[in-house]
């Protein structure tokens, strides 16, 4: 897991590359013949240094539009302050939610309600028509 203070993984990869590139070109950069002999068997033979030199200043060229870039980011990073508008959205957002769980909530608690109302009216209906002792009821009070 990456800290917010962490280089992210592919950019991370990128920079060990380009770091394991430059290493190289320091060992032959004025290196003796015994040094640049081993810095040339060490890479893997002549072949595997012939693009080092192109690579490098491939690289060069990456990491100064890399680097601009970052500083001008880091800039407008510094300038931006989006806490007040993003705590008052998340508000809003949270009322909106606890409003709408409410009504609906409260819907199911009417539909419960009349659902139970209509059986219990069903319910005295059907014994309104009879009498305690279980026979029909004329219907009228005494």
């Amino acid at each position: 897991m990456e800290t917010a203070d962490a280089v992210p993984g592919a950019v991370d990869e990128w920079l060990c590359a380009v770091e394991s590139r430059v290493q190289r070109a320091e060992r032959v950069t004025d290196a003796s013949a015994a040094e640049a002999t081993a810095a040339i068997l060490d890479s893997g033979g002549v072949d595997a240094l012939s693009t080092l030199p192109e690579a490098v200043a491939a690289d060069e060229s990456a990491l100064r539009a890399v680097a601009a870039r970052i500083d001008a980011l880091v800039e407008r990073v510094a300038e931006t302050d989006a806490q007040p508008v993003v705590s008052s959205l998340s508000a809003a957002a949270n009322r909106e939610r606890s409003d709408a769980r409410s009504a609906s909530s409260g819907d199911r608690s009417d539909a419960r309600s009349s659902s139970n109302g209509d059986r219990s009216d069903a319910r005295s209906s059907s014994n309104g028509d009879r009498s305690t002792d279980g026979k029909p009821s004329s219907g009228i009070a005494r």
